[in-house]
């Protein structure tokens, strides 16, 4: 029911469809962002904007991972699915796509990310939708990091 009503709001804001031919190529190719000075992204390292410069990970902290999930249930699986898009990107894969920080970063200070971030400029002419800010801390942010780890596919 969040689901539907979230979706419902952000339908009735009128969100405009991106058409920019440029911006529909760096959402195809988030490695290829729009504004980066016409060279790729790596996107493994780029650690976004906000307070969160440096995270060491280590083996998966199994408790810190189910304060994740409880997180992550509650603050963001009203847009967000793991294996499938919702309102916004699948999670499954995003730690292996994009660095610690930016994820961290992403969960903390999305507005100002979607606004100056190469990459998330190129998610958010991808999905079309900018991304709510949940409204959690720094330790559920590093929660909900750990809880994605372990939900990454296994290489």
């Amino acid at each position: 029911m969040k689901r539907l009503a979230l979706l419902a709001f952000v339908l009735s804001i009128g969100v405009a469809v991106c058409t920019d031919p440029a911006n529909l190529a760096a959402a195809q190719n988030p490695q290829k962002a729009k504004g980066a000075d016409k060279a790729a992204v790596d996107t493994k390292q780029d650690k976004g904007i906000g307070p969160i410069k440096s995270v060491t990970l280590g083996p998966i902290d199994k408790k810190l991972a189910e304060k994740g999930k409880s997180q992550f249930e509650e603050k963001c699986m009203s847009c967000h699915q793991l294996d499938s898009r919702l309102v916004g990107p699948p999670l499954e894969y995003s730690t292996q796509d994009y660095s610690p920080e930016f994820i961290m970063n992403m969960i903390l200070n999305s507005t100002v990310m979607e606004s100056e971030d190469p990459v998330a400029k190129a998610l958010l002419d991808k999905y079309h939708v900018p991304m709510i800010v949940p409204g959690v801390t720094k330790e559920q942010a590093r929660a909900i990091l750990e809880f994605l780890r372990t939900k990454a596919p296994k290489k």
